[in-house]
């Protein structure tokens, strides 16, 4: 379902001039969705195998033009894996690509989120993001089956703070930073 003025996440964009493609791990620019040889390409800083673009979104402003790019990846590959919420969580980075001059496109600001891609949308100039996020505690033995270990998870997961196990956004090379607080989150009393 289409709704006027909400742009959807896309490998591919058209601004009137130029095509923009996303491939696994750069952005290309051409004249032609057909055209074999880029004007530009971008290359994005992965940081494992899996990750891949998942699309982007253009904001074309009065004197620029921003490639809003996602990518993550799916961590899960064996059923096991896929069963436990550990094997799906994973990171998700937005590269910003200014292609106001399409010849010396880069990558201004990188952000990532803790937390796996579900959805976006872009409406104006602001940017939509769903992310799942699944924390991760040292020590805590995930489907534990012996009583002491049931009695370890139940003392680390007494001892924890919920601002503890929230998720962070990072912008750039800076340190994270929480992404929510439990002041701005809906937490059982209990």
């Amino acid at each position: 379902l289409l709704v006027a003025g909400v742009d959807e996440l896309d490998p591919v964009k058209f601004d009137g001039d130029y095509f923009y493609l996303a491939t696994r791990d750069r952005v290309s620019i051409t004249h032609s969705a057909l055209e074999a040889d880029p004007i530009a390409t971008v290359p994005l800083p992965f940081d494992n195998s899996y990750e891949y673009i998942r699309g982007f979104y253009l904001y074309v402003a009065a004197n620029s033009k921003i490639l809003a790019t996602l990518r993550g990846g799916e961590r899960y590959f064996w059923f096991a894996e896929f069963m436990s919420p550990w094997g799906w969580s994973d990171d998700t980075v937005l590269d910003l690509v200014d292609v106001t001059q399409v010849e010396s496109a880069a990558v201004t600001q990188t952000v990532t989120i803790e937390g796996a891609y579900v959805n976006s949308r872009r409406i104006g100039d602001k940017l939509y993001l769903i992310t799942r996020y699944t924390p991760a505690l040292d020590g805590l033995v995930p489907f534990a089956s012996t009583t002491e270990d049931q009695q370890n998870n139940r003392q680390l997961l007494a001892d924890i703070e919920v601002d503890d196990v929230l998720p962070t956004i990072q912008f750039g090379d800076a340190a994270p930073v929480p992404l929510v607080t439990s002041a701005n989150c809906f937490v059982p009393a209990s």
